[in-house]
C-alpha cells in the first residue's frame, strides 16, 4: 500500500511538471499567434495601399503601402522568433511555419520609379501571398495551442484523479 502511495505521489509530480512545460509552449504559441495577427493586419494595410496604388494613388499611396511592408517584415522577424521559442517549448510542433515578404529591391525600386499597374500588380500580389501564408500560420499555430490546451487538461484530470486516490489511502 505504502508503495503505491509513493508510485502516485511520483506520478502527480510527473504530472505538474509536464503541465508546466505544456503551460510554457501555451503562453509562446499564444505569444506567436499574437504577432500573426499584428502581421495579419499591417498586410491588410499594405493590401489596401496597394489597391489604391495601382488605381492610380501616386506617390504618397506608393510610400504608405511600402511603409506598411516594411513594418510587416519587421512583424514577420519577430513572429520568426517567437516561433522558434514555440518549437523550442514545444518538441513536437508539428508545422514550423516560415513566413517572408519577398519584394526584392529592384521592385521596390521600380514600384517608385515607374509607378505603372504592373508593377504595382507584382507588389500587390506578392502582398497577397504573405497574407494568405500568415493566415495560415496562424491557424496553425492557434490549433497546435488548442491540442496542447486539451493535453492540459487531461494531465489535470489525471493529477486530480491520482491526488484523490492518495487521499483516500
Amino acid at each position: 500500500m505504502a508503495d503505491a502511495s509513493v508510485q502516485d505521489a511520483e506520478q502527480v509530480a510527473a504530472l505538474q511538471a509536464e503541465i508546466k512545460e505544456i503551460d510554457e509552449a501555451i503562453a509562446a504559441g499564444r505569444e506567436v499567434v499574437a504577432g500573426l495577427e499584428q502581421v495579419v493586419e499591417t498586410l491588410d494595410s499594405a493590401r489596401k495601399w496597394g489597391i489604391w496604388d495601382m488605381l492610380g494613388g501616386g506617390l504618397l499611396s506608393t510610400a504608405i503601402k511600402h511603409s506598411r511592408i516594411d513594418k510587416a517584415r519587421q512583424g514577420i522577424n519577430d513572429v520568426q522568433r517567437q516561433m522558434r521559442r514555440f518549437t523550442k517549448e514545444l518538441a513536437d510542433v508539428r508545422n514550423q511555419v516560415e513566413l517572408r515578404v519577398d519584394i526584392s529591391d529592384f521592385e521596390l525600386f521600380a514600384d517608385y520609379l515607374f509607378d505603372s499597374f504592373i508593377v504595382d500588380w507584382l507588389v500587390q500580389s506578392k502582398i497577397n501571398d504573405a497574407l494568405s501564408r500568415a493566415h495560415q500560420a496562424r491557424a496553425t499555430v492557434f490549433q497546435a495551442v488548442s491540442e496542447l490546451e486539451g493535453l492540459k487538461r487531461t494531465a489535470q484530470r489525471k493529477q486530480s484523479e491520482l491526488q484523490k486516490r492518495r487521499v483516500q489511502s
